[in-house]
């Protein structure tokens, strides 16, 4: 749906809770998007692996914004 918007540019996607279902981002549908911005809130992201880019969906794409969340576990750093 957001595809048919040939001329966007700019877009954010705000979230209260981890999409239910997968969000393809296909060839050709965004043709013109330069910023792509996926907010979280709160910040915590589990469901990053909910954004699937095809090959050539965003070709003028010059900055991606997709929080993180880094646990530092003390297990992982034990010797």
């Amino acid at each position: 749906m957001l595809g048919e918007l040939c001329a966007l540019t700019f877009l954010d996607l705000w979230f209260k809770e981890d999409p239910k279902e997968r969000m393809i981002f296909r060839r050709g549908g965004f043709n013109s998007l330069k910023v792509f911005h996926y907010v979280r809130h709160p910040y915590i992201v589990r469901g990053a692996g909910y954004l699937v880019f095809e090959t050539g969906a965003v070709p003028r794409l010059e900055m991606l914004s997709i929080p993180f969340l880094y646990q530092w576990r003390k297990a992982m750093t034990s010797t």
